[in-house]
């Protein structure tokens, strides 16, 4: 995934486990297990309103969108969460994305120059596998 300008690129990290002389390679090392952990992308706007399981967003620094995938399938859905500030009053709503009421309520409000935190696991065709969606609503933090 790559945002370009001074952003560049961002790529997946995580965990792995390797076993030396395991029968998949006898005279080295093998990894048997390998956790991706959620990559943190800066806090960016939305560029493309969330459409089909993917949107677009951009970062400061970053000269080009970069196209997010939400997953909907039950029990491995993309973890979503509307941030509202009315005054001093500041309200977290978890959305379900797997009910046709949160995607709804996704669709409304991933629009355009709409803030937004998004952490994922980059993919190698260079989008981005939501793991955690915030995006703000109300009065909006500065960027």
């Amino acid at each position: 995934m790559n945002f370009g300008g001074t952003v560049g690129g961002l790529s997946a990290w995580g965990l792995s486990r390797s076993i030396w002389a395991d029968p998949a390679n006898a005279s080295g090392w093998s990894v048997r297990e390998a956790v991706l952990m959620p990559t943190p992308l800066p806090l960016g706007t939305v560029s493309s309103p969330f459409s089909g399981g993917t949107f677009a967003m951009t970062v400061q620094g970053g000269a080009q969108p970069a196209t997010v995938d939400v997953s909907t399938t039950t029990q491995s859905a993309t973890l979503v969460y509307q941030v509202d500030r009315s005054g001093a009053v500041v309200t977290v709503s978890p959305i379900d994305v797997t009910t046709s009421s949160g995607l709804s309520a996704v669709t409304q409000n991933l629009i355009a120059n709409v803030p937004v935190k998004v952490y994922g696991v980059p993919q190698s065709d260079g989008t981005l596998q939501a793991y955690v969606i915030v995006y703000y609503t109300g009065v909006l933090p500065s960027m």
